[in-house]
């Protein structure tokens, strides 16, 4: 299975809503599903927004903007979803891969705390990707309550 990420055409955004609102309710367990920042990943130059494919079906997203914690610069990989049928295939790590690689440099990655499983795929993923050349932090303020992890694309050691 060839995995790919494609940047998302605003002619895409309502496939993108529908994926956002699982992907909230999901994380969430209930809700809404509103993601009140979606329009702006089509306003402004920082916001990336990209499907996952698989092959060429649609396995889920990921957003990439610059709202970090941490670092005072770099990237955040702020909302990341596989759809349920194609998790456990490697699809989520080879994604990842994949957008840190397309942007070279610092890197902020977070999960709340109430998603503990979130935290174990990534503390993995980005284990692999930096040879475990990563910070992990655990914050709990009014900005954030969970874990953040913190590492430069740009010196890769895979």
């Amino acid at each position: 299975m060839k995995v790919s990420i494609e940047l998302i055409d605003i002619s895409q955004k309502e496939v993108l809503r529908d994926l956002l609102k699982n992907y909230l309710i999901e994380i969430h367990h209930g809700g809404d599903g509103d993601f009140p920042w979606l329009d702006t990943y089509w306003q402004k130059p920082n916001r990336h927004p990209f499907f996952i494919k698989a092959d060429d079906s649609i396995a889920g997203f990921c957003l990439v903007n610059e709202h970090t914690l941490i670092n005072t610069s770099g990237k955040n990989l702020s909302e990341f979803y596989i759809k349920p049928e194609f998790r456990s295939l490697g699809i989520g790590k080879q994604a990842a891969f994949l957008v840190w690689d397309k942007f070279p440099g610092p890197w902020e990655g977070r999960q709340i705390k109430e998603n503990p499983k979130a935290r174990t795929f990534w503390l993995k993923t980005k284990g692999e990707y930096t040879n475990n050349q990563f910070i992990e932090t655990f914050m709990d303020n009014e900005l954030w309550s969970g874990w953040i992890q913190t590492f430069d694309s740009s010196s890769k050691k895979s």
